[in-house]
């Protein structure tokens, strides 16, 4: 493929790269709920000769009473029928990188015997004080001008 010469084809080249970067970004708290759903799903398995370490985390299926109000979510092909509320994680997901990683037994630690329940409320619930926080925005300190 040449590279664009003209100033037209170097605006419509221009335009076609801004609109693939406008599909990936998010404009809104229901993309930002699709692309964490996204990623809790994606997330990476180790199995080695010695020892599996399933998925981290993983998405659930909505139950028949829940089902996702978000179109962009319901709509997508690999989100679709998954629960939007809640996900299991062998570790809290705030936690970067948990202790237990660093321990030399190759397995899952005795003391991890169940996933955690966690959860997207922070993306969608109104009622949620991290809600209220992250997603509707808390001003923290009022800057003042300095003159």
């Amino acid at each position: 493929m040449r590279p664009p010469s003209t100033k037209i084809e170097r605006l419509s080249s221009l335009e076609a790269e801004i609109a693939k970067v406008s599909q990936t970004s998010i404009q809104s708290l229901d993309h930002a709920l699709k692309y964490a759903m996204h990623t809790i799903n994606k997330a990476s398995y180790s199995q080695s000769g010695r020892c599996l370490w399933p998925r981290a985390t993983s998405l659930m299926r909505e139950g028949p009473d829940s089902p996702c109000p978000f179109p962009l979510i319901a709509s997508d092909g690999v989100l679709e029928g998954m629960n939007w509320t809640t996900y299991l994680g062998w570790y809290h997901t705030d936690v970067t990188v948990p202790s237990e990683y660093f321990l030399s037994d190759q397995g899952r630690p005795q003391t991890i015997e169940f996933p955690i329940a966690l959860d997207f409320s922070y993306l969608h619930s109104q009622r949620e004080p991290d809600y209220k926080k992250l997603a509707r925005g808390e001003l923290i300190k009022s800057h003042h001008h300095i003159k």
